[in-house]
């Protein structure tokens, strides 16, 4: 019987001391840095953050990159699409992988080119 009493003490104490360290949410909402962005409280600030302009260094962009920017995107959808079939075609998706690498090689060639050219300008 005592025996019973000491263990029934022990785990009254280790529930109790438990809810003392246990760290107190907030408001319902995530804590300062925290988030699936992990950027803060700016994803709900009228700025978006410090990423919102993802064209930081304001490069002008020609009408034919940006298509094959589109390109790509449509051309990775489709690819992550196929692969999510019940049973994927495994050469469309090979195919859609090989054209999405010949238009990343592309842009980069072209970003390659372009910083080339500022360069020059310096």
């Amino acid at each position: 019987m005592k025996k019973k009493a000491v263990l029934l003490a022990l785990v009254a104490v280790f529930a109790l001391g438990s809810l003392a360290y246990a760290h107190g949410g907030g408001f319902g909402a995530f804590g300062p840095g925290m988030g699936p962005d992990c950027y803060g409280r700016h994803r709900m600030s009228q700025s978006g953050g410090p990423y919102s302009d993802r064209n930081v260094q304001k490069i002008e962009y020609p009408q034919e990159i940006l298509d094959q920017m589109e390109e790509l995107r449509r051309t990775h959808l489709e690819m992550r699409l196929e692969l999510s079939q019940d049973e994927p075609d495994v050469e469309k998706a090979r195919l859609l992988f090989k054209k999405a690498q010949g238009i990343r090689s592309e842009i980069s060639n072209w970003r390659f080119e372009s910083y080339i050219e500022s360069l020059k300008k310096q």
